[in-house]
């Protein structure tokens, strides 16, 4: 998921392709190991998640386009006035949509056992 939306952000916005593929193929692979080991029922744990993948993410992005383009600000100050704000405006926003996504998943897997079962007895 993260190497093709990535993908297609590089397309519409007009970047140089593979910035926003790179990252986001990084993150999902990472955020998809840590998603197993995490206890998914808690709040703090996902919101950290989502706080560690955004600085990760523009980080990244960072390092690229200062890396191949060589145009950028300054690491510390966009870490201050853009990269750990908007981690931070990312992790509350995961506070209040996580519960809902985590019930819908709850309860989705509920129906699946239970129409599983119905079709096994069958």
């Amino acid at each position: 998921l993260g190497l093709g939306f990535g993908f297609l952000q590089d397309v519409i916005f007009g970047s140089a392709l593979g910035f926003f593929a790179m990252a986001k193929m990084l993150l999902g692979y990472g955020a998809g190991l840590l998603g197993r080991e995490l206890y998914q029922d808690q709040l703090a744990a996902p919101a950290l998640l989502v706080f560690a993948d955004t600085l990760t993410h523009e980080l990244i992005l960072h390092l690229l386009v200062n890396q191949f383009i060589g145009v950028g600000l300054p690491v510390e100050w966009s870490l201050s006035r853009l990269f750990i704000p908007k981690a931070l405006y990312n992790m509350l926003l995961s506070l209040f949509i996580y519960p809902l996504l985590y019930r819908l998943y709850c309860r989705q897997q509920e129906i699946s056992l239970k129409t599983g079962a119905r079709r096994r007895r069958y």
